[in-house]
Formats: structure tokens, C-alpha cells, sequence
């Protein structure tokens, strides 16, 4: 997982790096790694991102703003194994939740 957000934390914030994300995501969902729902729920929220804006222009603001909320997103998900069964599961509400905030912007 530290290496997903290492690779993140090192690209801009354009639509094409989301895209990319959800490339990679999913592809840790198929590999069958242990933290495939958590995954899936980044994979899917990335895409949706990159598609809405990969024909659009993304301003500055809302670019930098769904940066932030991504990098602390997988920071989360890195701590994911350090928690309890219940805190596991409020990050996978917290990721969940981030993703319906951002659908409705």
C-alpha cells in the first residue's frame, strides 16, 4: 500500500493521474491483495473522477482540493492493517463516504 501512495504523492494533480490510480487499484483488486474492498472503493472513486474531467477542464482549486482528499485517503488505507476489525471498517466508511462527497461536488 506505501508504494501506491508513494507513486501518488509524486504525480500532479491532473485527470490522468486518477485514471492511472484506478489502473492500479484494480489491479491490486485482481491480484487478490488483502485489502481488496478497500482498493476496489479507491479504484472506483479514482475513475469516476478521471472520467468526469478527462474532457473537461480541471481548475486549479477542485484539482489540488481532490488531491488532498485522495493522499489522505491511501494514508488511511496504509494504517489499515495497524486497526482493530471495527476501525477497519470505519476507514472502508470513511474511504466510502469520501467517495460520495465527491460525486455530489
Amino acid at each position: 500500500m506505501n508504494e501506491l501512495l508513494a507513486w501518488f504523492q509524486a504525480q500532479n494533480a491532473s485527470a490522468r493521474t486518477y485514471g492511472t490510480l484506478a489502473s492500479r487499484a484494480l489491479n491490486m483488486v485482481e491480484a487478490g491483495h488483502a485489502d481488496a474492498a478497500a482498493f476496489r472503493l479507491i479504484g472506483d472513486q479514482a475513475m469516476r473522477f478521471f472520467l468526469k474531467y478527462e474532457d473537461e477542464p480541471l481548475f486549479v482549486e477542485e484539482g489540488t482540493h481532490a488531491f488532498e482528499v485522495m493522499t489522505n485517503i491511501l494514508h488511511l488505507v496504509a494504517k489499515l492493517h495497524d486497526g482493530t476489525d471495527a476501525e477497519q471498517i470505519a476507514i472502508l466508511n470513511q474511504i466510502a463516504k469520501a467517495d460520495l462527497i465527491m460525486r455530489n461536488k
